[in-house]
C-alpha cells in the first residue's frame, strides 16, 4: 500500500496484489465460513461469543447462540457447530432425553419397552430384547412359567 499525502489530505492507493487476503461480504449479504470467520476474527471453526472466541463444537458455547448443552445423567454432552445433543455412556442407551441402562426392565432396548413379567416369572432384559425367568419350580413354556 502507498500512501500520498498533499496539505491535510492524505490518499491511500492500494494495489490488487495488496488486496489479497482481505475479506468483503457478497453481494447478496452471505458469506462463506471463512469470510465469517474472518470477519468474526476468531478463525475457521470458530465463532464469537461476547467478547470470546469458542470451538464451533464447544458443548459450553455450542453455535452461534453460545448456549451450554444441557447434560442428562449417564452421558456426555455433544455439540455438531449448531446444536447441542448427547451421546450415553457405555452401559447405558438414549429413552427420549435420558440415558437408561441397557438392561432396565422398564426401559429394554432401542424401542424402550418395558417387560412384563408372567406369574411365578421375572421379567429380563438382555440391553436388547426382553425376556423372562420363572421362580424356582417353575418352567418356562410358551412365555409363560408353569
Amino acid at each position: 500500500m502507498q500512501r500520498f499525502g498533499i496539505g491535510g489530505w492524505m490518499m491511500v492507493l492500494a494495489t490488487v496484489a495488496s488486496l489479497a487476503g482481505c475479506v468483503f461480504p457478497s453481494d447478496d449479504g452471505s458469506q462463506t465460513e471463512e469470510e465469517n470467520a474472518a470477519l468474526n476474527s476468531c478463525g475457521s471453526g470458530r465463532h464469537r461469543c461476547g467478547r470470546a472466541c469458542a470451538s464451533n463444537k464447544s458443548v459450553t458455547s455450542c453455535g452461534p447462540s453460545c448456549i451450554a448443552c444441557p447434560v442428562p445423567a449417564n452421558a456426555v454432552a455433544t455439540c455438531n457447530g449448531t446444536v447441542c445433543d448427547f451421546a450415553c455412556s457405555v452401559g447405558f442407551h438414549a429413552c427420549g432425553g435420558t440415558c437408561v441402562s441397557n438392561t432396565s426392565t422398564a426401559t429394554c432396548g432401542n424401542t424402550c419397552n418395558a417387560c412384563v413379567a408372567p406369574a411365578n416369572g421375572v421379567a429380563t432384559c438382555n440391553g436388547t430384547a426382553c425376556g423372562i425367568a420363572c421362580e424356582p419350580g417353575f418352567t418356562l413354556s410358551g412365555g409363560n412359567c408353569i
